[in-house]
């Protein structure tokens, strides 16, 4: 398995979206991605609102987004991610329709939506206007938004 610094050198050549599963660990992330200069190229998200506040001060300019599962209540997400001052959330397909993007969109956030597998599912998000599309077979992703 490659270390996260091999990670990053071994994508130079494409968007990579960085999870962060602990809190602790913004600054190595900070350090590793501005040691490979892919700030640029790069975002962020995860589960906890402290990491996403910790990373967005580490990584000026870096895209940080609150992921959230189903069990949580869309508006609050919105609202966290809006009062830190965070660029979007990245939701599970199940709590993303159409109104739930404008409503981000309008208080400036983007919209991720994960893991969408079924291609009804990502015609649904495309059709929704979500900002990206994460799933386990992209070449499918593809082709089924190039379709909708």
């Amino acid at each position: 398995m490659p270390t996260f610094a091999e990670a990053l050198a071994a994508t130079a050549a494409t968007h990579l979206v960085i999870e962060v599963k602990q809190a602790g660990i913004e600054d190595l992330v900070a350090r590793a991605v501005r040691e490979a200069d892919a700030l640029a190229r790069c975002s962020l998200c995860a589960f906890d609102a402290g990491v996403c506040a910790a990373s967005a001060a580490a990584m000026p300019g870096m895209p940080v987004s609150l992921l959230a599962a189903p069990n949580r209540e869309t508006a609050e997400v919105l609202a966290q991610a809006a009062d830190l001052g965070l660029a979007g959330v990245s939701l599970h397909h199940s709590m993303v329709d159409a109104q739930l993007v404008r409503d981000a969109h309008d208080a400036g956030l983007t919209v991720a939506t994960w893991t969408v597998n079924d291609d009804a599912d990502v015609r649904r998000m495309h059709a929704a206007g979500v900002d990206l599309i994460c799933g386990d077979y992209p070449a499918r992703l593809v082709e089924v938004v190039r379709g909708a």
